[in-house]
């Protein structure tokens, strides 16, 4: 069996190594904003306490075995089958690839290797009684006192609950009645009063406190707004949950600096966003900002007291984000979290852990001679450099068909050609032969560029047809390129195969940057241009996004800041032939700071050496063979990393002993675990577009005092301040927009021309994406839709009020979910009378539908749920009796 020592050397390894690619993938959440971050962030944290669990496990693993054996002869390829030859793909030979032979597992197997791996007994060596290594009990210490110490302060958090007031003013109570029913919080909300703090905090989850200091009945009338509009967004986010989940990880992980600075960021990120979330409900940034600053001048320098004072937000947390929300560049404006990016950045997490847990002793399996496969992979162009903006500070470039087109890879090709963005586009992986993104600085206000490479000119045709087709873009005539557009996106044909995308709506002109610029600086520095994976990145744009100021401030990662400051440039690669290569090399600003940089990565690895030395000697004889192979994967994976300095650069290069398939066959392993994250995560984001709605529908009710009607002629002139009449209905979809924060569109829309009208088509061109499910195939059409009828809260004679609802806001549908050809400023909505059939709900996921309520909940509902309840919730007065949580299916 494997020893504790090891293990634990394993398992922290393993940690540090998932830390920096959760830093990476964070890195580039930040840039959808503060929700996004903390999300990554979250799930991060989930996961480094799931790759701990790991390490005691036999599962999974990823082992060389170096078997030697004659490899049998390539079958020759059928007569019907052309076959490339090394002179049709340049200088490379064919590559004969022996796939390898991976243990399998089943469900007990695990269930009984796990249990083994953490009781058996270790045989004890009389003639040496320091079975238990100095790392072992320094561990089992760190460990046994953060836990200890977190459990006491929840213990401390109870007893300051206790000890609180119940707050009863009633003008307070009733702006947070508001702001839930906003917010679509259904549980109720506690707010207490307690001398021991100095801000609010929020405490709990599954019965959330709101916690005010003693001086709350000093606020303005405005600052209580702002400050229960923030507390009641941390709710609706359960970031206390989260950052309960997070201070676990610290005190698993306590020796591991990275990881403290993670949790640090996620406390951040959550109070960032839910600054974003308090200014939408307020209705005003500026006068947030500055309710803000108020708030954070006032409130003394005071610390909990005890253990309990780490779950707690402090003053100077409170300063920050009043100096972070000043900045330039700051903003409390988050970006839309597309699904796409939302799986991207969970498979990226999950492959990360999944990957490096794999780092496993070898298991000894005898193996059958097997047959050698034999193939080639095509070259092709790179793309060129000079379709990268100007002012950009981060380059990647995938090139999927050297991975694709090989055998191993054939399972999980087949599942990447089924998910939706490949599916709907009648596109296949190997279809793609290069994928390049350029992130732009964000003053710029670009969205990344995308350049897609395809195998030939007639899939790239279709692929534009498909796109224009979804996004109704027009093509624009002039240009030297086919170009076309809408309002926010831009497709250009660069050549035959070759396709530009841009999404350019936050551009100060509103225009999408050039096509064609100057070769950038750092082209050069990418080298060989056909392997996997190539990444540049610039350190100092990426600082200056606001990272420079934070990393200072940490006392985390104020150790390495100077460090970090030295680094001009990033650029890694990976190779993927017989087995992988990943290389990464910091450019820095002198030969001695590259040196720096090189040793203190040189200073951990040796340090894990001496421990993995100390094991050596100290391993029982009983089981010393099985001991020194698992001592020599984990050797083999710290003195795989070739790190060096050579000139002003610091580079470190690691190629595992695991072949490529091996890495294939585990992989094809996650699709369905892969596939059902997916869909949930799109679920999720189908809830959170109707919860937004909803809070819009009640923002409009507060400002007008009636609901909006689904079709009406009339329309509220924002500048004018008053109500006027049109002859052409227009859709609740438009009246609502000055509520999604999009006053420029209902601005630009014309209310005195029909909907279709080409003025009026532009606007229903243009993506909204609150207005569309993410599992819809169109952009630009509607996916959720008002219940129209007589009895319905929305009759197309009259706008009614909430008193007009007897059945109840929380028993009364708001809006449903359907999947229909209908654009989304179109004033059409679903019909349902008492006596018609029923009209048809969901078909975005299969068995289930999204309802949002008049109280601002949204729900995901069974297809199966009987009729007479679905009738019910459509009526307004209909005074019947039901249970909605027999029918809700979880999420």
């Amino acid at each position: 069996m494997i020893t504790l020592d090891a293990m634990l050397l394993r398992g922290a390894l393993q940690v540090a190594f998932f830390s920096i690619a959760l830093a990476v993938i964070y890195a580039g959440a930040r840039w959808l904003g503060a929700r996004a971050a903390a999300a990554t962030l979250l799930w991060g944290m989930v996961l480094t306490l799931g790759l701990t669990l790991l390490v005691g496990s036999p599962w999974p693993r990823w082992e060389l075995r170096a078997t030697q054996r004659a490899a049998s002869p390539a079958p020759a390829p059928a007569a019907s089958t052309p076959q490339p030859t090394a002179g049709a793909v340049g200088q490379n030979p064919p590559v004969e690839i022996a796939p390898a032979t991976i243990q399998q597992f089943t469900l007990s197997d695990y269930a009984a290797e796990f249990t083994a791996a953490l009781t058996e007994p270790r045989p004890v060596d009389r003639n040496d009684s320091v079975q238990w290594s100095w790392i072992v009990l320094a561990a089992t210490a760190g460990v046994a006192f953060g836990v200890l110490r977190l459990a006491l302060g929840l213990v401390s958090v109870r007893k300051l609950s206790r000890e609180s007031t119940p707050i009863t003013d009633e003008p307070l109570l009733a702006v947070l009645h508001r702001l839930r029913a906003e917010l679509a919080l259904d549980a109720p909300v506690a707010v207490r009063e307690s001398a021991s703090l100095s801000t609010p905090a929020t405490i709990g989850w599954r019965r959330p406190q709101i916690l005010l200091p003693a001086g709350w009945r000093t606020w303005s009338d405005g600052e209580r707004h702002a400050v229960l509009a923030h507390e009641l967004a941390h709710i609706a986010g359960r970031d206390y949950l989260g950052w309960i989940v997070a201070r676990l990880a610290v005190a698993v992980h306590f020796y591991n600096p990275l990881v403290r600075w993670l949790a640090a960021r996620l406390q951040l990120e959550q109070e960032l966003a839910a600054d974003a979330a308090a200014a939408r409900a307020v209705g005003d940034r500026q006068g947030y900002l500055q309710t803000l600053a108020a708030l954070a001048l006032a409130t003394p320098p005071q610390r909990v007291a005890g253990p309990a004072r780490t779950l707690f937000p402090t003053r100077s947390l409170l300063m920050r984000r009043v100096e972070m929300l000043r900045s330039p560049l700051a903003t409390l404006k988050s970006r839309p979290l597309t699904s796409r990016l939302q799986v991207a950045a969970g498979c990226l997490l999950a492959l990360a852990a999944v990957g490096i847990a794999g780092l496993r002793p070898p298991t000894l399996v005898a193996e059958e001679p097997i047959e050698v496969l034999s193939y080639t992979i095509a070259e092709h162009e790179p793309l060129p450099l000079t379709l990268a903006p100007e002012g950009s500070m981060a380059a990647l470039s995938v090139r999927p068909a050297s991975v694709v087109e090989r055998p191993e890879f054939a399972s999980l090709t087949e599942y990447l050609n089924s998910l939706p963005p490949l599916k709907e586009t009648g596109l296949r992986a190997k279809d793609v032969a290069e994928l390049l993104v350029i992130v732009p600085e964000p003053r710029r206000g670009l969205a990344p560029r995308i350049v897609v490479r395809l195998h030939d000119a007639k899939t790239c045709e279709t692929l534009i047809e498909k796109l224009s087709a979804q996004s109704n873009l027009k093509e624009v005539s002039g240009g030297e390129h086919q170009t076309w557009r809408d309002a926010s996106e831009q497709l250009t044909r660069y050549d035959a195969a070759t396709l530009v995308i841009d999404h350019y709506a936050t551009t100060e002109n509103g225009q999408p940057p050039e096509l064609l610029n100057p070769l950038p600086e750092w082209a050069d520095s990418w080298g060989e241009r056909n392997l996997a994976v190539n990444l540049w990145a610039d350190n100092q744009k990426i600082l200056a996004t606001g990272l420079r100021q934070e990393l200072q401030e940490n006392p985390q990662a104020a150790m390495i800041a100077p460090l970090i400051e030295k680094i001009r440039h990033i650029v890694g690669s990976l190779s993927i032939d017989d087995n992988a290569r990943f290389e990464l090399t910091a450019s820095t600003d002198s030969e001695q700071s590259a040196k720096q940089v090189a040793a203190t990565l040189e200073a951990l690895r040796v340090l894990a050496q001496n421990g993995l030395a100390q094991q050596r000697n100290n391993a029982p004889e009983e089981h010393r063979e099985m001991i020194m192979q698992a001592l020599d994967v984990i050797d083999a994976a710290v003195a795989g990393l070739d790190i060096k300095a050579d000139g002003s650069s610091a580079s470190m290069a690691y190629e595992p002993d695991q072949s490529v398939a091996q890495i294939a066959e585990v992989a094809t392993t996650l699709l369905p675990a892969v596939d059902a994250a997916r869909a949930s995560a799109r679920r999720q984001q189908g809830l959170n577009n109707l919860k937004q709605l909803g809070l819009a529908m009640h923002n409009f009710y507060s400002v007008h005092e009636r609901l909006p009607q689904a079709s009406s002629t009339d329309y509220y002139d924002y500048e004018a301040k008053q109500w006027r009449k049109s002859e052409h209905p227009h859709s609740w979809r438009v009246t609502l927009l000055p509520f999604l924060e999009q006053q420029a569109l209902y601005n630009a829309y014309r209310f005195d021309e029909p909907w279709d009208s080409e003025a009026n088509m532009r606007i229903a061109n243009t993506l909204v994406p609150v207005m569309v499910d993410p599992n819809s195939t169109s952009s630009t059409n509607a996916s959720y839709f008002m219940p129209v009828g007589p009895d319905t809260a929305f009759p197309k004679d009259r706008a009614l009020t909430f008193m007009d609802i007897r059945d109840g806001t929380s028993k009364t549908i708001l809006f449903v979910q359907a999947k229909r050809d209908t654009p989304w400023t179109k004033p059409e909505d679903i019909e349902v009378t008492a006596d018609g059939k029923l009209p048809e709900l969901g078909g975005f996921s299969q068995g289930v539908f999204l309802v949002a309520l008049i109280d601002g909940s949204a729900h995901t509902l069974s297809q199966d749920m009987p009729e007479d309840i679905l009738r019910a919730m459509f009526t307004r007065d209909g005074r019947e009796d039901y249970d909605l949580s027999t029918f809700r299916v979880p999420r």
